[in-house]
């Protein structure tokens, strides 16, 4: 009989933990109910975060790796770091306009 107390009393405050911890404190806190329940769903939105890092960090490399290639070019021809290659063919189409 005192078993069976001791088990009541237990259940009793595992209940009373639960209704503070899952309803009345997130009522107080404008939060969802359950919050407990809804750790799986913040995981999700984590590894989303961490996902779309690693696709900006990736897409940042591409960046650079192209940018890399176009002065490595840009020094092969011959044509200025700073000047784009689109600038230097109207400049030159100019001058040959004003010589005619």
């Amino acid at each position: 009989m005192v078993l069976a107390d001791i088990l009541e009393w237990t259940l009793m405050a595992v209940a009373v933990l639960v209704l503070l911890t899952q309803i009345v404190v997130p009522l107080f806190r404008s939060t969802p109910f359950f919050p407990l329940f809804r750790r799986g769903r913040k995981l999700t939105q984590e590894l989303a975060a961490a996902n779309e890092e690693v696709e900006n960090a990736k897409m940042e490399r591409q960046i650079r790796a192209a940018r890399q290639e176009a002065a490595r070019l840009r020094k092969q021809s011959g044509v200025p770091e700073g000047e784009p290659q689109a600038d230097r063919g109207e400049q030159t189409g100019a001058k040959q306009n004003e010589t005619r």
